[in-house]
Formats: structure tokens, sequence, C-alpha cells
């Protein structure tokens, strides 16, 4: 499966959201594209919204998502192959990368935050996954703002 030269996306450009046709995100050396099969929307993709923060010229919105795997870059440490059902977080709206975002018909994503797809859960389901257990995580383990647990297996401590 190959990546059109262009695709439709809900960027955040000029402080509003709109539905425009931008080139496909170019794959970065740690990162995936995926063909978008489903979004889910997060308090924070309307907040970036009303807040009006973005990158410029725009910013794709949009942070959890499940689709397919079209290309891989040569840093992604995690096994995928192209065609692989994957699901997972983005910064959408990122202000630093305005292809950072999964609302539109391809994303790039991050190999390390992307995870494949069980057989027993669909593409709508898994999109509702990603940031919730990213933040779960960084509540749980980061050192600044969370709890600053041992990771599993690490050290003494228990659960």
């Amino acid at each position: 499966m190959s990546a059109p030269k262009t695709i439709k996306a809900i960027t955040l450009a000029a402080g509003e959201a709109l539905v425009q046709s931008i080139s496909t995100p170019p794959l970065r050396p740690s990162y995936l594209l995926v063909k978008v099969y489903s979004v889910a929307l997060n308090p924070t993709d309307w907040k970036h919204i009303a807040g009006g923060r973005g990158a410029e010229p725009f910013s794709i919105v949009g942070c959890d998502f499940a689709g397919e795997v079209v290309q891989i870059g040569d840093e992604v440490t995690k096994s995928f192959k192209v065609g692989d059902k994957v699901f997972g977080c983005a910064h959408g709206s990122n202000s630093s990368e305005g292809y950072d975002g999964v609302f539109a018909e391809y994303a790039a994503v991050k190999g390390d935050t992307t995870m494949r797809l069980p057989k027993n859960i669909n593409f709508e389901d898994a999109s509702t996954i990603g940031l919730g257990a990213i933040t779960v995580g960084q509540g749980l383990f980061q050192k600044k703002k969370g709890l600053g647990l041992e990771f599993p297996g690490e050290g003494n401590q228990a659960l």
C-alpha cells in the first residue's frame, strides 16, 4: 500500500479548525506512516482548537488513532511490518511540528508510542486507548510530575 501525495486533514490554521488538503506527512526516521481508519476525540483536541494553539502554517489536530502501517522509518525500534494493524497516540496540534496530529487520512506517528492491534479489538475501540494509556504510565512512572514508581521488574518495589 502506498500513500497519496496529498490527503485531507482537520487542521488548526490561523486559530480555527478547517478541513484542508495538505501534503502527506513526511516519514521521519523513528516514525511510522499509518493509514488512519478510526480516531477518538480527547479533551486535549478541543482545548487546542478553542485556544487556537498550533504551528504555522497549520497543525493537524487529534491525538488518538487506529489504522494500518504503510511505511516504516529507518530508526523505528519495534518490529512493525507494512500492513500491521496498529493504534496509539500522537501530539496533535503540536506547535513545533504541524504534521504530528492524527485527524487525517494518513498520519506520521512515533513507533515507540504505537502498539499492534490485538485481533479481538476493532479499530474504533482501539482508537480510544492511546492517550489514556500514556497518561496512566506518566502518572505512575514519570519522575518529576508522576508518582515516580520504578518500572515493573526493576528494584524491589511492589504495587
